[in-house]
């Protein structure tokens, strides 16, 4: 089938509300790798299994499973947990759910929408469908999207105090913007929000922020800014497209990766800063290991990672090879389990 084909039929879908909606399983295995995906899903209750977590784009998985209070009012303060000094932004537990991470999402967008920030950016985990040891996505484009589309639905539901907030998909008709690239929006007269924006539908993100006072908010979007072969081409038009993107804050991140041998969880929630999170899948716990002002990048990722005591990150690379090979093995049996 022909993307044109897929797409068609997914905004089909879409609009009647009828098939683009997650399955209703328990258990929502997720992927993510280097510093990309995250999402939302309908299900309540689900314990996050971040089942490596790959962005829309794909990549190498890990297994494994984040735990975290269950108590959403259970924030915690960087001075509170690391004993920095006072004055930081509030910091926040990872989500023990889907349904915890949604509510997270939400609430940072409405604490956005509060302080006056309209132009928002978001990483949700997406969670796999269908996924086989072999292929994350076997059906493609159009699996990526059923997974996304009824996330963009849920977080709208309920994120401004409006009557018509409350209705399904936040009272926005929903369409798609590109068909080859999956593409969707969701738009009313009070809110707005693109799935899987790419650099070729920055002219549609363009128009659809320049609604004043309207919140925007931009889904799991499809550039990696700062390449040396930059996703927003060259010249003049890549600056714009670069002064449009950089109006948008992140307002909500959760991405894990294996950093040095070591699980990691990078996450922001606005208004807290970005948090570094080891996960200790043994344990069944995770640590806040770093808190910083502002996105941390590989390197400092790893120079946190290193700077702790009795950390598999510091150790040899030697070791670190060892750890890997044990680590290897256990997710191949996981799988075959």
């Amino acid at each position: 089938m022909s993307s044109s084909a897929v797409l068609t039929r997914c905004s089909a879908c879409l609009r009647n509300g009828s098939s683009v909606s997650a399955p209703g399983n328990s258990a929502l295995p997720s992927r993510v790798t280097h510093l990309r995906s995250s999402a939302l899903v309908t299900p309540q209750n689900v314990k996050l299994t971040m089942k490596g977590m790959v962005g829309r784009r794909g990549g190498s998985s890990r297994r494994g499973f984040v735990t975290a209070s269950s108590n959403e009012d259970d924030v915690i303060t960087t001075e509170e947990v690391l004993g920095l000094p006072a004055g930081k932004k509030r910091q926040f537990p990872l989500p023990a759910s889907v349904d915890e991470s949604v509510s997270q999402a939400r609430q940072a967008c409405q604490q956005a929408i509060k302080d006056e920030k309209i132009r928002m950016m978001l990483e949700i985990i997406l969670p796999l469908i269908g996924a086989t040891d072999l292929d994350d996505w076997p059906g493609g484009i159009e699996m990526q999207f059923k997974a996304g589309a009824p996330l963009v639905s849920t977080l709208l539901r309920g994120l401004l105090d409006t009557a018509s907030a409350q209705k399904k998909d936040g009272g926005c008709r929903t369409y798609i913007i590109d068909d080859s690239d999956a593409v969707g929006g969701w738009e009313s007269d009070e809110i707005a929000a693109v799935l899987f924006p790419t650099p070729e539908t920055l002219d549609a993100v363009e128009a659809l922020a320049s609604v004043p006072h309207r919140p925007l908010l931009l889904v799991n979007a499809q550039w990696q800014p700062g390449q040396i072969v930059s996703d927003f081409g060259f010249g003049a038009r890549k600056k714009a497209r670069e002064d449009l993107v950089n109006t948008f804050e992140v307002v909500y991140f959760l991405k894990r990766s294996r950093i040095l041998g070591e699980d990691v969880c990078l996450m922001r929630r606005y208004p807290g800063d970005w948090q570094v999170f080891v996960i200790d899948e043994a344990g069944g716990t995770n640590e806040c290991v770093g808190v910083e002002s502002e996105r941390p990048s590989y390197r400092r990722l790893e120079e946190i990672l290193k700077s702790r005591k009795g950390s598999k990150a510091g150790q040899g690379w030697f070791d670190r090879l060892v750890g890997e090979f044990k680590f290897n093995q256990k997710s191949l049996k996981n799988d075959d389990n």
